[in-house]
């Protein structure tokens, strides 16, 4: 090929932006530049695309490696945790918290009939007090007398709220013993308390005895 100055270029080649040898020196007699330029325009958006995809499916797998690694070892360390056994309870223990279940729910029950019962004969009183054709003194003496009334039985119920309140807590304790292994250890603390302080307990271990309003 014959050399060229850049002045002859032609036009299109201009317009590429795209300059010729001037030397001629190629390293084939059958290099074509334009043809060249032409395959390389066809293919190189193709060649983008699959460099793209090649990039992705190198993410995706890398990710998922991650991911089932992470699974594998949340697998171990549940199979871990589920090999361990928690020590069996013998059936004495069960008895024991059954009781102090029982035992509560009865103390409880048995503590709300009663404060319930005396509300009652509290306000029947409180009716029976009438102020009708009563002098001014009567009157204000009555209603001095109701409100007496009506504060005791706030008091009486405040009171039965206090026990019901120590009973559950009591029974928790026992929950607590109980999943701990120590529930006789507690049972037995428990009942000497009791017999010490005069208050009646259930058998093996009942909740704590809310004292009767009378």
């Amino acid at each position: 090929m014959t050399e060229q100055e850049p002045n002859d270029l032609d036009l299109e080649e201009r317009q590429r932006g795209r300059k010729r040898k001037t030397d001629g020196s190629y390293a084939s007699p059958y290099y074509d530049p334009d043809k060249a330029h032409e395959y390389y325009m066809k293919h190189r958006k193709l060649q983008a695309i699959k460099n793209g995809t090649n990039k992705k499916k190198k993410t995706k797998k890398k990710s998922k490696k991650k991911s089932s690694a992470k699974k594998s070892s949340a697998k171990k360390s549940s199979t871990k945790k589920t090999t361990k056994k928690k020590p069996a309870y013998s059936e004495k223990e069960k008895q024991i918290l059954a009781n102090a279940k029982d035992a509560t729910e009865t103390n409880i029950a048995s503590l709300k009939d009663t404060v319930a019962d005396w509300v009652d004969k509290q306000e029947e009183q409180i009716d029976n007090l009438d102020t009708t054709g009563k002098s001014k003194e009567e009157k204000a003496r009555i209603q001095k007398q109701k409100k007496a009334i009506r504060n005791r039985i706030k008091a009486v119920k405040r009171e039965m709220n206090k026990q019901i309140r120590e009973a559950r807590k009591i029974y928790r304790q026992y929950k607590s013993a109980y999943t701990q292994h120590n529930i006789e250890k507690f049972a037995a603390e428990q009942a000497a308390s009791a017999a010490s302080a005069g208050a009646p307990q259930g058998t093996d271990g009942s909740g704590s005895d809310g004292e009767k309003q009378q």
